[in-house]
Order: structure tokens, then sequence, then C-alpha cells
């Protein structure tokens, strides 16, 4: 959205922040959205998120506290227990996300000891949950800094602890979530590829729900992933980019390209100007060493 779309906002009847935010990661997602908020009949796109944003529910309680408490122990989940049936969030999760049956400790079923679960972030099937985290697809810290700092403790505490829209909490591989940290999709995207673009749909349609607003990074990254995603291609891992750029293979010079070889690789092979094992990668270019 540009500056003239915002001014255009901006003139209408007055929106809080976080719906200007929200309103600008709409309009990513939705090629016929308007900058005054409405949207015009049209193909739904594969990544928009839904059309109604849930209002706040009403409460007295105080804001969250200021960010001076926002440390690593603030982001960790507090599960609680809503409906008092003895199940905590993270089971609830577990119950719900089960590909097969699953055994309880005991007849109260209270937690969960034994499953099958699809991690749909990598692929890989577990049994056991104590190697799955349950992932908040938008991270806490995320949220925080998206606009989740301006809200009550209740709410903080319902974003959290979110059940009835089955994106927002995910069973995943602990190894996964924890490599995939705080991070935004435009600094990690699940490794396996045919999840991707429901990745970044749940994503965008996370926060539009919320009301949270998204990074000039995070928000190219969504609007480049919606055009992928309709065109049937899959959007590349950005964590294996930057891996790319802080690694980078060299490309030959005129100078590495020789006629002759000083030096023949009998018992390896040719790797720039020097020879290496034959079972080793080689990530230089051509030298003047050469296979004999």
């Amino acid at each position: 959205m540009d500056d003239a779309d915002l001014s255009s906002v901006q003139a209408r009847p007055r929106r809080s922040p976080l719906v200007l935010r929200a309103l600008a990661l709409t309009c990513l997602l939705e090629p016929s959205c308007q900058a005054n908020g409405a949207v015009e009949p049209a193909v739904k796109s594969s990544l928009a998120p839904p059309s109604t944003i849930p209002a706040e529910p009403k409460h007295d309680e105080s804001p969250l506290p200021p960010s001076s408490t926002s440390h690593r122990e603030f982001y960790r989940p507090k599960w609680i227990d809503a409906d008092q049936d003895c199940q905590s969030t993270r089971i609830e999760v577990l119950t719900a996300q089960a590909t097969g049956d699953i055994e309880f400790e005991d007849e109260r079923r209270c937690n969960v000891v034994r499953g099958r679960w699809r991690c749909p972030y990598t692929g890989e099937v577990f049994h056991d949950p104590h190697e799955l985290d349950i992932d908040h697809l938008v991270p806490l810290k995320n949220a925080w800094d998206s606009g989740a700092s301006a809200w009550t403790e209740e709410r903080w505490r319902q974003f959290a602890n979110e059940l009835e829209q089955g994106e927002h909490l995910v069973a995943v591989s602990a190894k996964a979530n924890r490599s995939k940290g705080a991070r935004g999709p435009d600094e990690w995207l699940p490794p396996l590829a045919e999840s991707r673009c429901a990745y970044m749909r749940d994503w965008a349609a996370i926060k539009a729900r919320w009301e949270l607003g998204a990074s000039e990074a995070e928000a190219a990254a969504i609007e480049s992933a919606r055009a992928l995603c309709e065109a049937g291609q899959i959007p590349r891992l950005p964590q294996d980019a930057k891996a790319e750029i802080q690694l980078p293979i060299p490309e030959p010079t005129p100078g590495d390209l020789v006629d002759t070889c000083c030096k023949v690789c009998r018992k390896g092979k040719a790797c720039g100007n020097t020879c290496i094992a034959r079972d080793k990668t080689c990530s230089v270019g051509p030298g003047c060493a050469c296979d004999g």
C-alpha cells in the first residue's frame, strides 16, 4: 500500500492503529482490496485472510505489563484449562491433531502418553508426545511486536491458548519449532515444500483475525508468496537463502583457468588449486589442479 493509499484511509472515519495495520496486511493478500477497507467481488486469493475480525471482548482487566518485562520467559506459553476438563491447552491440541489412536496416562484422560502425529512442517511422524512442541503459528514475540503489547492480560491469555481456530496452535517437531523460534515468514518457512502455501495463508489469517500488523519484510514475503502460490509454485526457504549468502561459492576468474595443470590429483579430485578426497565436496571454482 503506497502513501496515497494510506492518506485515503486516514481521510475516512478514524480507525485504531491496530485496525489500520491489519487492513494493510489484508490488502496485501486480496488483490481487490481497496484503501477504504471495501473488497470488490473477485476470485478469492489462495492466501486471503478471513473476511471478518471478531470484536475484542469487553473486560476490565488492566493492560499488559510494560515492554521492560518482555524477556524470553514472558513468551513461554502458559497453558490453561479453559473448559475445566483437566486437559491443558497442550493436551487439547495433541488430542485434536493426532492422526491415529492415542493413549492416556489414566482413566481421567488428563495427559497423553502415546499416539501418532505427523509434523506439518517436516512430514515426520512421531509417537512420543515429548518429541513435540505446540507451536504458536504466529509466535508470541512476533504478536507482541505486532500490536499485542497494547492488549489486556485477558486478551493475551486468549491468544496464547486459542483453540477455536485449528491453525492457531500446531503440534510440530520440537526441533522444527526451535529452529523457527520467533521468526516471521520472511526469515523462516516449513522445510516441507507442500506445507508452505498453507503456512503463509494461515499466518495471514491469524494476523488479520487478531488485528496484528506486519513489518515491511514480512508483508513483502506474504505478497511474494501469494503470487507464487496462485501461480502453482512454492515459495523458497528464506533460511536457505541466508545460508547461501553466508557461504557463497566463488565464481572462477580468468586467472583460475589455465591450460596446463601444475598439480595432478591421482588419489583424489581437483578442487581449485588443490587436491581433495573424492568423498569431499568442493566449494570453489576450477583452478590449476586437475584429475590425472
